[in-house]
């Protein structure tokens, strides 16, 4: 899986093994869960007047 997917998978995971724990339908969340990996985001620059058309 790519990176994204993992991350994408954990995100959804973390929450519902909460609720899970709180609710008494599991003992303890697991504790050996990866940690989220940073993905090579870039950030956007925003087009100046001049490269926008009217």
């Amino acid at each position: 899986m790519t990176r994204s997917t993992r991350n994408n998978t954990q995100i959804v995971l973390r929450p519902v093994l909460r609720f899970a724990k709180s609710r008494g339908y599991v003992e303890d969340r697991p504790v050996n869960l990866p940690k989220l990996e940073p993905i090579g985001q870039s950030i956007l620059e925003i087009p100046s007047d001049d490269q926008v058309p009217s």
